[in-house]
Order: C-alpha cells, then structure tokens, then sequence
C-alpha cells in the first residue's frame, strides 16, 4: 500500500476515461483523489487479481473509493479504474464504508 500511495502522492499513476467520467458524476477532483489516496494510510479493502479497491480519507474526514490495477510485472504501474464517493450512499456500507453490506 505504501508504493501506491507514493505513486497517487507524486502523480505516478494513470487515469482511465471511466475514472474521469466517475469523477465527474461525484464532482471529485483529481487533487481530492491525490489527497485521499496519498495521504495518511489509505487501506485496501478487497482485493482481486491485479485489481484493488482502496478507501482514503481527504479534506476533513471525507471518504473515497478507488478502484486501482497494477501490473504485478511492473508494479509500480498503476492504472485508477474508477472513483466514487461511498458516503453518497451509505446504505450500501458497513464498518465505516469498509465493508459492503
């Protein structure tokens, strides 16, 4: 979790078109993204094949999800799939918007 909150922290990661569009919908700037995902301890909460979701915390205890790949050839490439503001529905979360209900 370190190396991709360094990547997010120094801008080393690249977006996808869903992720901008994502972004978009939930008026999320990339620099709220950069500060929830660079910050502090963003933590993984699932986790697949290449492909994880991660919530970070910004600005003043504000939530986020993202869903970031990586190359487990070259690690230090991370792609960011989606990003969504889960607090936008809490009823689909437990646990302090760790969990899926």
């Amino acid at each position: 979790m370190v190396l991709i909150a360094a990547a997010f922290r120094y801008g080393n990661y690249i977006t996808r078109d869903h992720s901008i569009e994502e972004m978009q919908e939930d008026d999320v700037t990339i620099e709220f993204v950069e500060d929830a995902m660079g910050r502090d301890k963003p933590k993984i909460i699932e986790a697949r094949s290449g492909v994880c979701l991660i919530l970070g915390w910004a600005g003043q205890n504000e939530p986020l999800h993202t869903v970031v790949a990586y190359d487990k050839g070259n690690p230090l490439n991370y792609r960011l799939l989606t990003v969504y503001r889960p607090d936008k529905e809490p009823h689909l979360w437990t646990n302090n918007y760790e969990k899926r209900k």
